[in-house]
Parts: C-alpha cells; sequence; structure tokens
C-alpha cells in the first residue's frame, strides 16, 4: 500500500510546486518552447554525420564540401542560442518562485496562533524559509529543466536511431527497466536521506541562534565548550546524513552506466556482424553509436537529478507543512473605530494544550473605561495569561483555537467548589457545581463588592447574567472576554489589537533606528513631530538626543546598544503613538534600577492617562495608586480592591506586599 501511495503523493506534491509556476506561464512556456527545439536539434548532429561518411568519402567529387563545416557550425550556434533562452529563463523562474514562496511562508509565519510559537524552534522556522525553500524551488524549476529538455532529447534520438535501425535500438532499450529499477531502489533513500538532513540543518541553526543571542550567558557560566560540543553534535549529524545522499547519488552513476556499456557492448557486437553481410553502412554505423553515445550525457543527468529531486519534495514536505498550518482563528466580522475601553473577564477559563490544570479558571472582572487595575500573584498565579487573552493571542474558555478541544465554561476543574469554598455534594461529579445564581458565601466581599442594595461604582453584575444573546450568538455555553460589550471573538484581530498597545519586561526593538522604533506604533502614519512628541512624553527624548546620530542612531539587535530603562522608555514611546484606549503593562518596572525605574514610572503615568490599564505587577509597591488590585492564586481571583482596603482586610495582598516590603529594607 505504501509503495503504490507514495508516488502518487510524490506527483501531487510536484503539482502543488507547479501551481506557484502559473502566474508567469508566459516565461515558463517560453524555456518548455527552447526545450523542445533543444531536444529537436539533438538528431542533427548524428545525422549529418551519416551524409558526411557514406557520401563525403564515397570517392566521388563533389562542389558542395563546403556546406559541411557551415552545417557543423550553423547546429552548434542554433543550439547555443537555444541553451541561453532555455538556462536563462528557467533561472528567471526559480529567482521568482525563491522570491515569492519566501514571501508567502514569511506571512504565513506571521499568522500563525501563538501557542505554535511556543511548540516549535525559531532555528527550524527559519531553516524553512532559508534552505528548505531553496531545495524547493530546484524541484520546481532546475530539475524540471533538466527532466523535460534531456526526456525530449532521449526521444529524438531514440527517433532516430529506430529509423537507423530498429533492431540495433531495440537492443539499446532492453536495458531501460534495469536502469530504471536501481534509480527506484536509491530513490527511497536518497528522500529519506534527504529529511533527515533538514531536520539537522534545522538543529543547526537552532543552536546557532540560541548560543548567539545568549551568548552572554554562555559566557557567564563558562558554556562554550557545552555549546561546541552541541554543535559538534548536529553539525556530525548533518555531516552524516550527507555522506548518505552522497553514497547513493553516486553509486547510482556508475551503475547505470555499467549497464548502458552492456547496452553499447551487444550493440557493437551486432552492428558488426551486420556490417559484414552489407545490412549497414560505415554512415549509418557511426551516426548509431554517435547518437547512442549522445544519449549517455542526457541519461546521466536525467540519473542525477534524482538526488536534487529527492531533496526538493522532502523540502517541499517540510514547506507545505508550514503553509497548510492554520493560520490564527480571525471569524469576527465586527470592526470598529476607537473603543471606549470598557473591559469585562466574565466566567473566563483557559488551559494550556498538554496540561490538565486551568491558568486561569472563573476570572470575572470589569474594568470601566480609564480605569486601571492591577493584577497581582505569586509566579504561575495566571497574570500573564489573563493578560494574553484579552488580545486574543490565546481563547478564553479553552486551550486550544480549535472548536472541538474547548470544554463548557460550566464545567470548572477538580476541586474547583473547595477552593471556592462550595461542599462538592453528595452524588455530583468532580466536575459539578451549583447554578451561578448561587455565588459562594462571601463572594461579594472578595470581589470588592458591598453586601446590600448600593453596588460601589466598580461593582459587576452577577456572573449569570452575560450580555443579553452574546454566548448564544457565538454558540458557547458562556463567559468570555468583552470590550464595550461586545466578545471579543466577534471582532476581527486588526480591530481588537488596535484599540491595545502592550508594554513589555521583554521589550522587543529591531534592529533599525530609534526613531523607526518609535514610528512602529502607528505603523507609517507618524511624522518626525509625532515621533519627537512620544519620545518627549515618555522621557527619552533628552537621552535620544544625546546620542551621536539622534533619532537616527541605531538601536542593534533586540536593542543592544540601550540600557534597560532606555529600552523601556522607547518602549513606552512606541505606545505612546498608538495612541490605543486599552494598555497592558505586562511587569514593565521589574528589571530595572533605582532611578531607571524612577523616570519609567514617570513616562507610565503619563502612558496610563485616560486608558484603560491593565498592570501586571511583581513588585507590589508599584501599583498602590491602581483604582483596584485584583489577587490571583492557583489561576483564581481571591481578592479584588484598592490597596487601603486590602491591606486592611489582612489577606493575601497584605502577606505579600508586608513580606516584599521586609525582603526590601533588608537588602538596602
Amino acid at each position: 500500500m505504501t509503495s503504490s501511495t507514495a508516488p502518487l503523493r510524490s506527483f501531487d506534491m510536484y503539482l502543488r510546486l507547479l501551481g506557484y509556476v502559473k502566474p508567469y506561464w508566459k516565461a515558463f512556456a517560453l524555456g518548455i518552447a527552447g526545450m523542445a527545439l533543444l531536444a529537436a536539434s539533438e538528431p542533427l548532429f548524428p545525422a549529418l554525420m551519416k551524409t558526411l561518411l557514406d557520401k563525403g568519402f564515397s570517392g566521388q567529387p563533389r562542389d558542395n564540401l563546403w556546406l559541411a563545416p557551415l552545417a557543423v557550425i550553423g547546429i552548434f550556434l542554433l543550439r547555443g542560442v537555444l541553451s541561453f533562452v532555455t538556462d536563462y529563463t528557467m533561472s528567471w523562474l526559480t529567482n521568482r518562485l525563491v522570491f515569492d514562496l519566501r514571501n508567502v511562508m514569511f506571512a504565513r509565519i506571521l499568522q500563525l496562533p501563538t501557542h505554535t510559537y511556543d511548540n516549535q524552534s525559531t532555528g527550524l522556522l527559519i531553516s524553512k524559509v532559508t534552505n528548505d525553500v531553496n531545495n524547493v524551488t530546484g524541484a520546481a524549476t532546475s530539475v524540471l529543466t533538466v527532466a523535460v529538455r534531456d526526456s525530449l532529447a532521449i526521444v529524438a534520438l531514440m527517433a532516430w536511431l529506430l529509423y537507423l535501425n530498429w533492431k540495433l535500438t531495440l537492443v539499446a532499450v532492453a536495458v531501460t527497466p534495469l536502469i530504471a529499477i536501481v534509480v527506484q531502489l536509491f530513490s527511497k533513500r536518497l528522500r529519506s536521506a534527504s529529511r533527515a538532513t533538514m531536520h539537522a540543518i534545522g538543529d543547526i541553526t537552532r543552536i546557532l541562534e540560541e548560543s548567539i543571542s545568549g551568548h552572554k550567558v554562555v559566557k557567564i557560566f563558562g558554556g562554550q565548550a557545552y555549546e561546541v560540543g552541541r554543535f559538534g553534535e548536529a553539525n556530525q549529524r548533518f555531516r552524516s546524513q550527507n555522506m548518505r545522499q552522497a553514497i547513493a547519488a553516486a553509486a547510482t552513476v556508475p551503475i547505470v552506466q555499467f549497464f548502458t556499456a552492456i547496452a553499447v557492448a551487444v550493440v557493437i557486437y551486432i552492428a558488426l556482424l551486420q556490417g559484414q553481410s552489407a545490412e549497414t553502412t560505415v554512415g549509418g554505423f557511426v551516426s548509431f553509436i554517435t547518437a547512442m553515445l549522445m544519449l549517455l550525457a542526457p541519461l546521466k543527468r536525467l540519473t542525477d537529478i534524482n538526488a536534487p529531486l529527492q531533496r526538493g519534495l522532502a523540502a517541499a514536505e517540510s514547506v507545505f507543512a508550514l503553509l497548510d498550518q492554520v493560520p490564527e482563528d480571525d471569524r469576527g466580522t465586527s470592526t470598529c473605530d476607537r473603543a471606549r475601553g470598557a473591559v469585562k473577564f466574565d466566567r473566563v477559563t483557559f488551559t494550556y494544550p498538554g496540561t490538565e490544570r486551568p491558568a486561569v479558571a472563573d476570572i470575572a472582572l470589569d474594568i470601566a473605561p480609564g480605569e486601571t487595575v492591577a493584577l497581582v500573584g505569586s509566579s504561575g498565579s495566571g497574570k500573564t495569561t489573563l493578560a494574553n487573552l484579552l488580545p486574543r493571542f490565546y481563547h478564553a474558555n479553552g486551550g486550544h483555537e480549535s472548536p472541538h478541544t474547548q470544554p463548557p465554561a460550566s464545567l470548572p476543574p477538580p476541586g474547583a467548589d473547595a477552593a471556592l469554598g462550595r461542599p462538592g455534594g453528595g452524588h455530583e461529579g468532580p466536575h459539578a457545581q451549583p447554578p451561578a445564581s448561587l455565588p459562594p458565601p462571601g463572594a461579594d466581599a472578595a470581589l470588592g463588592r458591598p453586601g446590600g442594595g448600593h453596588e460601589s461604582p466598580h461593582a459587576q453584575p452577577p456572573a449569570s447574567l452575560p450580555p443579553q444573546g452574546a454566548d448564544a450568538a457565538l454558540g458557547r455555553p458562556g463567559g468570555g472576554i468583552l470590550i464595550d460589550g461586545a466578545p471579543i471573538e466577534s471582532l476581527t484581530l486588526a480591530c481588537l489589537r488596535g484599540n491595545i498597545a502592550l508594554v513589555s519586561q521583554d521589550v522587543v526593538l529591531f534592529n533599525d533606528t530609534v526613531a523607526a522604533n518609535i514610528a512602529y506604533g502607528g505603523m507609517g502614519d507618524a511624522s518626525r513631530a509625532d515621533i519627537e512628541t512620544a519620545a518627549r512624553d515618555a522621557h527619552a527624548h533628552d537621552f535620544i538626543t544625546a546620542m551621536p546620530q539622534g533619532y537616527e542612531t541605531m538601536v542593534g539587535e533586540r536593542g543592544v546598544k540601550l540600557s534597560g530603562g532606555q529600552r523601556q522608555r522607547i518602549a513606552i514611546a512606541r505606545a505612546l503613538l498608538k495612541n490605543a484606549p486599552i494598555l497592558i503593562l505586562d511587569e514593565a518596572t521589574s528589571a530595572l534600577d533605582s532611578e531607571s525605574e524612577r523616570q519609567v514610572q514617570a513616562a507610565l503615568e503619563r502612558l496610563m492617562q485616560d486608558r484603560t490599564t491593565l498592570v501586571i505587577a511583581h513588585r507590589l509597591s508599584t501599583i498602590e495608586n491602581a483604582d483596584r488590585i485584583a489577587v490571583l492564586d492557583k489561576g483564581r481571583i481571591v481578592e479584588v480592591g484598592p490597596h487601603a482596603e486590602l491591606m486592611a482586610k489582612g489577606g493575601i495582598y497584605s502577606r505579600l506586599y508586608r513580606l516584599q516590603r521586609v525582603v526590601e529594607e533588608s537588602a538596602e
């Protein structure tokens, strides 16, 4: 079964490759026409040899002998022009395919869901775009050139051989099945070795990228020898697989030539016997041998293309595996202008793929437009996960983007009842829960709501009352994230993310100028005045103008030429330029010294004005002035309220805050 389906898969894959040639069919047709004419000219020289020997050496005087050398020159001039046209056209086509495929692959990489980046190495993705695509286009055009041109040449030469002597031709063709068997056997080995080689290249690229980006860690921990050994092992695997390919490719050619030599020897013997009985002439014999020897070159090239063909098909599997990955779910249809900034987490649950315990569970939180809410908690409590759900880097109410992998929001994880202070019940399963209209005792207080009839302006309605029709319209059991009352799944990604700005601890700057990195927030619509205004508001203008090239200073890869505080302020300027109504600050000051933190904090206060802000903080002293603080523990909100109120309660937040103060004071 496998043997029968593998060729079909290869054929289908090759057809898919040729699909990328379709936009350039005129150039492709010109190349094919050149190949056909080039192949048709192959028998001209053997035919000329027959005429020269049979008539030129007959002993009879002739006046047109001068035509013979001109004919030779004309034949090779014609073939030279056709060869140039064919090779240039196919080379142009190859480079065009590399260009197009790389653009398509890069665009697809940027469209992939966040969890794909979590599960694939950067080096492997880079290798696909840089290395695999070259092998693919080699299979699509270079191999095709040889296959078409030389196949047509073989057909033309075989037609001439049949015309000269059909008996000798049948003898020569008798070895063809043996050659086909040899090529088939070595093709499987070449394809297998090609796949392994590409994996080895991916490992080399990954190790190289990790070692270069983490060179300081490598040096400080004395990891040079370890990294050299790791790279050497990957390099050895690459060399070994390359040698497997070389052995298979090198063995194919001499074996094919051996069977061809047997055919030539038999043909010569039979031709000599025919010559004794006057069945063939000297010119006919020389023309036959010449044409037969001319067959060897295209046969050898056809044999040689097996290696690049198998490499190309193996690379095509890798490339198409990337192109066939499902992009981010962007089924939202609602577009929007500028949002007011009201954000609601309505019983939000999320579980990472491959894990059992939800990273966040039953999160219920209303954030009013312009309000600042801080998320605090120990490491792994779900703070960053919650922030990642808002721009739909991950999808709430399930860890997977596929609709088949999302558990109902009404089924919390085992132990949820106990965690919420609810009895588990007698006969209910571990996932059973009481109606949402019966919150656990003290829920109002824990969520910062008064128990009586007069709710605070930040009070939220019971989780049992989602927006009317929202859940039904989306076909889900309930819960989700809403912006201005609209479920974020109903919004296009461009609309959703266009209303959100992000400043994180791990600042990403591109290897470009300071101005270009700030202008990234405006996506090309920012003037120099806009850039400088954003930099001033971010307290970055002074240090930028103090640099030799000012705003045109190159920041280096990931901003390596700047200090941590400078990188943060450029990131803040970028967010200011975007001017989004919703802001996410993910531990934006956690890795800074006191002076840098003071400057960055001042810039952040300017950035947070009139914006709905979600602050993720490790250092609790930085979020004392937040309108509300939500405390997360094991993925659940356990306390909500202003700083003073939470300190007065003496709960988890109070303990965390006092512990940090003790640690900070002892460090001083």
